[in-house]
């Protein structure tokens, strides 16, 4: 509902759509490690960080599957958006949340992928 409904504003106006899909690296390793309580509350502490840069009005993030969000920002570019993510990589950096079960790090890290579009009417 909230994608179509910004999905027809940004064909109207035209405006660009963009979207980051969030993964929580190794996050199966962290519950199996750490136990699904501190899987929970590094779910939280993610979730938080996602809603500090997804205030504005329209904006939409949203848990997407077990370690996956998404966020939905309006009126962001691909320029914007990918910045927005290098941003948030560094939010999620800076809790240094111990992960002593990933092959990445020691500290809990996350993957994004952007996409960025500008809508007409010929899109579905």
């Amino acid at each position: 509902m909230i994608l179509e409904q910004q999905w027809r504003y940004a064909m109207r106006h035209k405006h660009p759509l963009s979207i980051m899909m969030i993964g929580i690296d190794c996050f199966k390793n962290y519950n199996d490690h750490l136990g699904h309580q501190a899987g929970d509350q590094c779910l939280k502490l993610i979730a938080q960080e996602l809603l500090t840069i997804s205030s504005r009005s329209g904006d939409l993030a949203a848990r997407y599957g077990g370690e996956e969000f998404l966020v939905l920002i309006p009126m962001f570019d691909e320029k914007q958006i990918e910045s927005l993510a290098e941003y948030l990589i560094h939010r999620i950096h800076e809790l240094k949340l111990p992960h002593p079960a990933s092959s990445v790090a020691d500290i809990v890290t996350i993957s994004i992928g952007t996409a960025s579009i500008k809508p007409n009417e010929k899109m579905t």
